[in-house]
C-alpha cells in the first residue's frame, strides 16, 4: 500500500515539475515582452533602455565596415552587411545558410531588395 502512494506522490510531482517549467517559459516571454513595450513607450528618452540602444546601434550599423560580416553585391556596388540583420529581417535567410557565405551577389536584383532588408 505504501508503494501504492509512494507511486502516486511522484506523479504528482512530476505533473507540478512539468507545470512549473511551463510557467518559467511564460515568465520569460511575458518579460521579454513587457521589456519591448517599455522600449517602445520611452522612445523619447531612448537613452535609459537596453533594447533602445541596441537598437540605436544596430541601425548606425547600416552600411559600416566596422564589425561587417557580409559584402552584398548590388549592380557594380558592394554593401557591407551584418548576417544577423539580414537573418532577422527576411525569412529566406538564416545564420545557418549565411554562416559560410561572404558575399552575396544581387547584381540580377532590384537594389532596392537592400533598403527594405536595412529599413
Amino acid at each position: 500500500m505504501a508503494e501504492e502512494e509512494v507511486s502516486k506522490l511522484e506523479k504528482h510531482l512530476m505533473l507540478l515539475r512539468q507545470e512549473y517549467v511551463k510557467l518559467q517559459k511564460k515568465l520569460a516571454e511575458t518579460e521579454k515582452r513587457c521589456t519591448l513595450l517599455a522600449a517602445q513607450a520611452n522612445k523619447e528618452n531612448s537613452s535609459e533602455s537596453f533594447i533602445s540602444r541596441l537598437l540605436t546601434i544596430v541601425a548606425d550599423l547600416y552600411e559600416q565596415e566596422q564589425y561587417s560580416d557580409l559584402k552584398i553585391k548590388v549592380g557594380g556596388r558592394h554593401i557591407s552587411a551584418h548576417k544577423f540583420v539580414l537573418a532577422a529581417r527576411s525569412d529566406s535567410w538564416s545564420l545557418a545558410n549565411l554562416s559560410s557565405t561572404e558575399e552575396l551577389d544581387l547584381s540580377d536584383s532590384d537594389r532596392m531588395i537592400c533598403v527594405i532588408i536595412y529599413g
